[in-house]
Order: C-alpha cells, then structure tokens, then sequence
C-alpha cells in the first residue's frame, strides 16, 4: 500500500522493520515528528516481544501422547476439576441460603417501606389501566371496529380480548418450547 498524504501506513511501518521500505518512507520519517515516534514504539514493542521466553512443552511430551495413542488410552492426570469439586458446591450452597436469609431478614425488618412501594407501584397499575380505558373509550369508531362490534353482537369486545390473549399465550408457549433444551440426547445433532 502507499503512504497516505499526511502519514505513514501500517504497511509502510511493517516495510519500515522487515528493512523492505522505500525512499518515501525515509523521507517521510525525516520530516513527521508523529510517524518517527509511532515507528520508533511499533520497534520497541517488536524488540520486547522478541526478548519474551519461548514456551515448550515438557520433555517426552510427544512421546507419551504417541504412547497413549498407540493404546487407545491418552494419558490422563487425576486432577479433580474446580466446578466439581466439594468446596465449590458447599460454598455455592452455603452463598445462595445467605442470600435468601439476608432478603428475608431485611424484608422482615422493612415491612412499611415494602407496603408503600407496594402501594405505589397498585397506584401506578390502576393509573395505566385508566388511561387504557380512556384511551379505548376516546378512539374513534373505525368501519372495522364497527363491522366487528355488529357482526360479534354484545359479546364481541370479549371474545375480541380473548383471541388476543390465546394468541399471546401460545407464543408464550412457543417460544418456551424453543429454548428448552432436549431431554434426551439428539444423535444427529453433533
């Protein structure tokens, strides 16, 4: 890639350490205060990644996966797993009861203050459904609501409100039955 007009590319700086780059650069470096820099740590960071210790597996690690291979049986150390492990499910155990008991003792010692916010959040609730009913009440007779109305007879609104509702409800139950997971294990899904 070239040089963009005012700055050094990623590629130029790449060019720049593998001793590739071209006469531009040079030129470019000797005037922009901001490339020489962002070259000088690009380099820096290249020499300490150099200098980092080299990581190799224990001596006769091949031989003993050839081994293990070989007899059908991979060698495996008896370590007992951090998820399984008694203490982890005690303390899990003993972290959930200590939570539920904190709720409860503070729910007991709060009783007021849970009645008032129950209390507000009734208000609030009996606030939306008024202003639903107004709503309702306030729309204009549309020809479909009308053809509905007089098609249903006076039980129409209620078996209106009904469909949505089972409508609802089965989604609900759809989309529930989506996200279980299977019972028993799908062969074919690998």
């Amino acid at each position: 890639m070239t040089a963009t007009p005012s700055h050094l590319s990623w590629d130029d700086l790449d060019d720049l350490l593998m001793g590739t780059e071209r006469q531009a650069v040079h030129v470019h470096l000797e005037t922009c205060a901001a490339c020489r820099k962002l070259a000088s740590l690009d380099l820096e960071i290249v020499v300490q990644l150099q200098r980092l210790p080299t990581l190799a597996p224990r001596s006769g690690f091949a031989d003993r996966v050839m081994a293990g291979l070989a007899t059908g049986a991979v060698p495996v150390r008896a370590v007992t797993p951090l998820h399984t492990s008694r203490w982890l499910k005690a303390a899990t155990v003993i972290l959930a009861l200590g939570g539920i008991g904190t709720s409860v003792g503070w729910s007991l010692a709060n009783q007021s203050l849970l009645q008032s916010w129950q209390v507000g959040v009734l208000d609030a609730l009996r606030g939306l459904l008024q202003g639903g009913l107004a709503l309702i009440q306030a729309m204009p007779q549309s020809a479909l609501i009308t053809a509905l109305r007089d098609s249903l007879g006076g039980v129409g609104v209620g078996l209106i409100v009904t469909g949505v509702a089972t409508a609802y409800l089965a989604g609900m139950l759809l989309v529930q039955r989506l996200m279980t997971l299977p019972r028993r294990p799908v062969h074919h899904a690998a």
